[in-house]
């Protein structure tokens, strides 16, 4: 029993350093990658959800942005910025304190359009 806590403790340790950073693990995650315009039925308000991964540095994740705007990440609901990694346990793809996002599909192309599936949503690169 006592090894077994000892093994158990030592996973729990190590866990986190087994977490790479997105643009390292695959350099098709840099870049901004954006959802298709949703509307709001409610408001009429067009937005869409952005993630833009800089470098290993720097990455940011923007959920409801405005879709009017040409900046990176302008007038999100909610925004996170940090590091982008990839969690080796779960294959998520986690940005700052972000909720972790299931990575259904990396980054790949089809005619020219780059593309990847997070949580069950579409994004595309630009």
């Amino acid at each position: 029993m006592k090894h077994l806590i000892i093994i158990l403790f030592g996973i729990l340790l190590l866990a986190p350093a087994c977490n790479k950073k997105a643009a390292k693990y695959n350099p098709h995650f840099m870049g901004r990658w954006r959802t298709d315009v949703i509307e709001d039925t409610a408001t009429g308000m067009l937005y869409r959800n952005e993630i833009l991964i800089r470098s290993k540095r720097f990455a940011g994740f923007g959920l409801q942005c405005q879709d009017t705007c040409e900046e990176n990440l302008c007038g999100c609901e909610s925004s996170s910025f940090g590091r982008a990694m990839v969690t080796n346990f779960k294959h998520e793809l986690v940005i700052g304190p972000s909720p972790h996002m299931k990575i259904d599909k990396e980054p790949y192309e089809v005619n020219g359009q780059w593309m990847m599936k997070l949580d069950g949503v579409v994004y595309y690169k630009e």
